[in-house]
C-alpha cells in the first residue's frame, strides 16, 4: 500500500481450493434443531455446577450436552432450558466475551495432556467465539478457526449444534484405535449473571484444564490440504503506476501429529486491525498476532516468561524495515528517507510441527523482502519438547539476522511445566534466554 497516492483503485482477485473431507456428517445437519437420527445414540452429559459465582451448587436450570463423532469430526448438541422471556439472543461480533447474550460452549484438549485446549462458544443468537488455553488457564482469543454452529429457540429452551473437524488443530499422534480426549462444557445465563460448568472450576481460577473430564474417541487418521492463492492488482491512475502481487498460503495437515504451513509472498491486508491502546508505562504495548499464518498452529512456540514477555514475538516479522540512510550521498539520502515505510513485505514463511505422545518438534523460518534502501531480516526458530505424564521439558532456540544494522541475535531458552503434589506447576514456568 502507498498512502501518499492521491487516488488508488484496487482490484483483489482471490480464490481458494480445498482438498478435504466434506464438512458435515451425512446424517447430521447443523441447523440448531436436534432431530437427526444420530443424536438418539449420542453420549450425554448432564452434570453441571454453578461456577460463577463459585458456589458449586446445582444449577437452577436444566442443561444437557449430546456428543457424537465420525471420521470428519466431533458433533455437540446443547439443550439449555430457561424461561423464554429471559433468553438473551442478541447477536455480537466474533470473540466478544462481554456481549449481553446467553452462551454455551466447550473446551477440547485433543491430546488429553493438559498442555493446550481449544475453546468454542456459541450464543443463543448464533454468534461465535473461539480461543486457545495454555498454562492451565491462560486464554488467547486471537485464534480463529473454521468450525460450524447453529442455534434454535423453541419454547422455554434454546438449542445449539456445533461441529468441530478433526483437522481444526494440531494433535499428537496416539497409538491404538482409541484417542484420549478431555472435555469441559459451560453455559452462561445472562439474566441471572451465572455460569454453569461441567467441571468444578473455571478459567478465572488457578486450576482449569487439569479438571477436564476424559473421553474415549475413535482414533481417526486425519489428512487435509487447504490452498489459498491470490492476485492483488493496485493501480494509480494519476501517476500511471501499477503494482501486481501474486502469492499463496498452504496449510497441510499431513496426519494427526504432523502439519506444514507455507506462506509465499503473503498478503495480510484483510487482517483485523489492532485496538487503540494509550500506554503511559515504561514497557511497550504487546499486541498479539492476528495474521492467520502466525496465529494458527503456533501454540508449540508460545514460550512465555514474566508478564507479556514471549521468547518469540511474531509481530516483529514484517514490521517496520531497517534503514541506514546516513551512508548515502545527499541525493540518495533524501530518496532513502522519503521511501521509508511502516511495514515490510514477507517473501516466505514456513512452519513445520510434529507432535506425538512423548516428543514434540517444530521449525519456523521467515524471510522479509529486500527493498530499495533496506534489506529484509531473516528469522529462524527450532523447538523441541519432551512430554511425560507428570511434566514437560522443552527447548526453544531462535536466530535473527539484521543485515542493514550488521547484527545478529541468538536466544536459547528452557521451559519446564508439570504437576507437583497434584497442583499445576505451570505458574512456576522457567525460561532462560542467554544472548
Amino acid at each position: 500500500m502507498h498512502p501518499n497516492r492521491t487516488f488508488l483503485s484496487s482490484l483483489i482477485v482471490a480464490f481458494s481450493f480445498f482438498i478435504a473431507l466434506p464438512i458435515y456428517s451425512a446424517d447430521i445437519k447443523i441447523d440448531g434443531v436436534l432431530d437427526d437420527a444420530d443424536w438418539s445414540s449420542a453420549r450425554e452429559w448432564t452434570q453441571y455446577y454453578e461456577s460463577i459465582p463459585f458456589s458449586l451448587a446445582e444449577p437452577k436450570h436444566f442443561q444437557k450436552v449430546l456428543i457424537h463423532q465420525d471420521e470428519k469430526g466431533m458433533y455437540f448438541g446443547f439443550i439449555n432450558e430457561q424461561p423464554n422471556e429471559s433468553i438473551r439472543a442478541n447477536k455480537h461480533e466474533r470473540d466478544n466475551e462481554r456481549a449481553n447474550a446467553d452462551k454455551a460452549g466447550l473446551a477440547i484438549d485433543f491430546d488429553g495432556d493438559g498442555l493446550t485446549a481449544y475453546g468454542f462458544t456459541v450464543s443463543a443468537g448464533g454468534s461465535i467465539s473461539d480461543s486457545i488455553y495454555i498454562n492451565e488457564n491462560q486464554d488467547n482469543a486471537d485464534w480463529d478457526a473454521d468450525w460450524d454452529s447453529a442455534t434454535h429457540i423453541e419454547g422455554d429452551a434454546w438449542f445449539a449444534e456445533v461441529f468441530i473437524p478433526w483437522s481444526i488443530a494440531p494433535m499428537k499422534a496416539q497409538e491404538g484405535d482409541v484417542r484420549k480426549v478431555k472435555l469441559a462444557f459451560w453455559r452462561m445465563v445472562v439474566a441471572e449473571m451465572r455460569v454453569n460448568t461441567s467441571i468444578k472450576g473455571n478459567p478465572r481460577q488457578e486450576k482449569f484444564m487439569s479438571l477436564f473430564h476424559e473421553y474415549d474417541f475413535k482414533n481417526y487418521s486425519v489428512s487435509k490440504i487447504d490452498f489459498f492463492p491470490y492476485i492483488n492488482i493496485n493501480e494509480d491512475r494519476i501517476k500511471e503506476d501499477q503494482e501486481n502481487k501474486v502469492g499463496a498460503e498452504i496449510f497441510w495437515k499431513i496426519d494427526s501429529g504432523k502439519q506444514l504451513n507455507i506462506a509465499l509472498n503473503p498478503d495480510f491486508g484483510q487482517v483485523e486491525s489492532d485496538e487503540l491502546v494509550v500506554n503511559f508505562s515504561q514497557s511497550e504495548t504487546f499486541y498479539s498476532d492476528k495474521r492467520p499464518f502466525f496465529s494458527e498452529n503456533h501454540s508449540l512456540f508460545d514460550v512465555k516468561g514474566y508478564r507479556f514477555f514471549y521468547i518469540i514475538n511474531t509481530r516483529r516479522i514484517g514490521s517496520a524495515p531497517d534503514y541506514n540512510c546516513s551512508k548515502y550521498t545527499d541525493s540518495l539520502k533524501n530518496m532513502c528517507e522519503a521511501s521509508q515505510e511502516g511495514i515490510t513485505d514477507i517473501d516466505y514463511a514456513i512452519r513445520y510441527t510434529q507432535q506425538d505422545e512423548s516428543i514434540d518438534f517444530g521449525f519456523l523460518s521467515a524471510s522479509e523482502a529486500d527493498e530499495q534502501f533496506s534489506q529484509g531480516n531473516d528469522f529462524y526458530a527450532i523447538r523441541t519438547r519432551k512430554n511425560s505424564d507428570n511434566y514437560s521439558l522443552g527447548y526453544l532456540g531462535t536466530y535473527t539476522e539484521r543485515p542493514v544494522l550488521d547484527r545478529e541475535a541468538k536466544v536459547h531458552s528452557i521451559d519446564l511445566a508439570g504437576r507437583l503434589f497434584l497442583q499445576p506447576l505451570s505458574r512456576y514456568r522457567l525460561a532462560a534466554q542467554p544472548l
